[in-house]
């Protein structure tokens, strides 16, 4: 806020990311170069001119993991959530990342244990989820669905992995119609370790960039692909409707059992 005179100027600052509770922005008026609504320059005085942000991280734990991982998804609108220990998931439940959004796993491990036809654990709506391992305990995903993220996610992804058979039209990091109607996912350093069923990718299921843009970097996949129209990173019918797929220095190791099915 600063006053000249009669005169208040108010300046609205919006962040976003992640903060500490220790940025702060200070703002000091420039003489002769602001100048207030009859032309006249301001001074350089100012008051309540610094402004502290917050502490916006939010810890995940096994505790408190059902407040966040809910059945009909949590909507983390510009949050930074960090997991700081293994946890384990016992339901279909998921979280919703939408954009300034992001979940930091830290190296952690999500376990998926005993639920059938999970559909991913991220809505990812154009936030981020990094550094975070999912594996299946006696549980499967749906068609269509992806182990960290669920159908028609865009956004970012990067150094995460999952451990799981991957079904029909399905992916191991992602699910199916990935960046659909002209948004970007980006998926960077992940891997996957799963047998590959008909339609689905290792990394990204059936439809990936449908109408939209995906990039796939440094990621690989591990595990038997046995179907057809499959793929080692993505599954059948990819970059239809005139999208966009920029694959790079990606490999898949596993035997190809299926019409039309590839590596890549």
């Amino acid at each position: 806020t600063h006053t000249a005179g009669s005169n208040t100027v108010i300046l609205g600052i919006t962040k976003y990311g992640v903060t500490d509770g220790s940025q702060q922005v200070k703002i000091t008026p420039n003489h002769n170069l602001i100048f207030d609504n009859i032309g006249r320059p301001i001074t350089r005085s100012a008051t309540n001119n610094i402004v502290t942000f917050s502490d916006n991280r939010i810890n995940v734990t096994n505790s408190n993991k059902n407040t966040y991982f809910t059945t009909n998804g949590s909507y983390q609108n510009k949050k930074s959530l960090f997991l700081t220990e293994d946890i384990t998931i016992t339901n279909n439940s998921y979280i919703v990342l939408n954009t300034y959004s992001a979940f930091y796993g830290q190296g952690y491990t999500i376990t998926i244990q005993n639920v059938t036809n999970h559909q991913g654990l991220f809505e990812l709506d154009g936030g981020k989820v990094m550094d975070v391992h999912v594996v299946s305990s006696s549980s499967t995903i749906a068609t269509e669905s992806g182990w960290i993220a669920r159908t028609q996610a865009y956004g970012f992804i990067e150094n995460c992995s999952s451990n799981g058979a991957i079904p029909s039209k399905s992916g191991g990091i992602v699910g199916s119609n990935a960046a659909l109607g002209s948004r970007r996912l980006e998926i960077k350093n992940c891997s996957t370790f799963g047998n590959i069923s008909s339609d689905a990718g290792g990394i990204i299921g059936e439809k990936a960039a449908n109408n939209g843009t995906v990039i796939i970097k440094s990621c690989h996949s591990s595990g038997l692909i046995n179907g057809n129209n499959a793929g080692g990173i993505t599954g059948g019918h990819t970059s239809i409707n005139n999208g966009t797929t920029i694959i790079d220095d990606c490999y898949s190791t596993g035997n190809i059992n299926g019409n039309y099915s590839n590596g890549i």
